[in-house]
């Protein structure tokens, strides 16, 4: 084949905005779809199997939170909150977290009490926490004193 031949046989769009699924699924398996690209295979692929590759990549709490509202499948969704329970107890998320907690319903209020890395993650999801029998538990099985005092 000559030079030409090649030069325009190749692919003129990137894989992640392919009309073919498979494509879009492959490059999202390289890794080579990032930053809006990635958000927006999360957000609005017509293919459920791109979707929830996309959505598995992604690590920013307040964009997984903003996937989380709208989201209609069940499937989806619980992919979602998995993601959010994994990355709302990590200490690097601290402030994230911090910014989020007066929007967050009460499962995953309750997750970041109980199982947050720092005391002061745990503290700040437990203000927000009214359930008695929940603070109950956590004012035996907090692993820091100050906390099941304070409760």
């Amino acid at each position: 084949m000559s030079f030409f031949g090649r030069l325009f046989s190749r692919k003129t769009k990137p894989s992640s905005t392919s009309l073919d699924s498979n494509d879009r699924l492959k490059a999202l398996d390289r890794g080579s779809v990032a930053g809006a690209a990635l958000s927006e295979l999360a957000g609005s692929d017509a293919n459920i199997d791109v979707r929830k590759r996309a959505l598995s990549q992604l690590s920013d709490p307040v964009q997984l939170a903003q996937f989380l509202s709208s989201e209609a499948d069940s499937g989806l969704k619980s992919l979602i909150r998995g993601k959010l329970k994994a990355l709302l107890i990590l200490p690097e998320h601290a402030n994230t977290q911090q910014k989020m907690l007066p929007n967050l319903d009460s499962e995953l209020l309750e997750h970041i009490a109980s199982s947050a890395k720092t005391p002061d993650q745990r503290k700040a999801a437990l203000a927000k926490i009214s359930r008695v029998g929940f603070l109950g538990d956590r004012a035996l099985a907090d692993p820091d004193s100050a906390i099941r005092l304070s409760l």
